[in-house]
């Protein structure tokens, strides 16, 4: 019983940093992160906090996993099974991240900086995993499409279904979640049906090459 409540104490001080680090990010800033201010704000001291986290790219890291978990918690999905699940895949994500709203939030932030800065965040290789997945699907279902163009539209497909377009909708232009959510599915859907369709934004006409630019 003791062990047990220790542990559940242990979990709580947890959450209570991961959740003082996401609001502190997304007041002040990924750069200005301090682990005193996560410490105070989460109610712990300095000790308590270095227990758990060595440092602050532990935390950052750690922050970028739990966001992970509660996506899943909330509904949300790490990965579409296939082109036809993009729909609901962005649709559940949307609105788990909606509801897990500071915590995508910051995780957005720190990616973005991360990327400005050409540093690597552990949610990027999910990301490049996702690609990588739907760059696969396109070659399945449009092989006369070449590597190239499959990259770019695994790319774009991509971008539709990311936190940082939901940022972009739900933060930044003040979209109602349940709206963003219903359009950018109503996108893929459209999209994926033109592309099994045969239709490819990529002019194909004489002199023109397949992934190449015109002069």
């Amino acid at each position: 019983m003791a062990d047990t409540l220790r542990d559940r104490q242990k979990q709580l001080a947890r959450t209570a940093i991961l959740e003082a680090t996401a609001a502190e990010v997304v007041e002040h800033g990924i750069t200005n992160l301090s682990l005193q201010a996560v410490a105070a704000r989460a109610g712990v001291s300095n000790r308590t906090l270095y227990n758990y986290f060595d440092n602050r790219e532990a935390l950052v890291a750690a922050l970028s996993a739990w966001g992970d978990e509660r996506t899943e918690a909330t509904g949300g999905h790490l990965f579409p099974e296939g082109p036809e699940s993009l729909p609901d895949f962005v649709h559940d994500n949307f609105l788990a991240w909606s509801q897990e709203g500071l915590l995508t939030q910051a995780i957005v932030q720190i990616g973005a900086v991360s990327a400005a800065q050409g540093q690597p965040f552990p949610s990027a290789a999910t990301s490049s995993s996702r690609v990588a997945a739907i760059a696969d699907d396109l070659g399945t279902a449009r092989p006369d499409l070449d590597a190239v163009e499959r990259e770019a539209l695994a790319q774009v497909l991509r971008s539709l279904i990311s936190s940082r377009n939901w940022h972009r909708l739900t933060v930044e232009n003040d979209v109602p979640p349940p709206l963003a959510a219903d359009a950018v599915a109503w996108a893929l859907r459209t999209l994926w049906s033109a592309l099994e369709a045969g239709d490819a934004p990529f002019a194909h006409g004489p002199g023109d090459e397949p992934g190449g630019v015109e002069d």
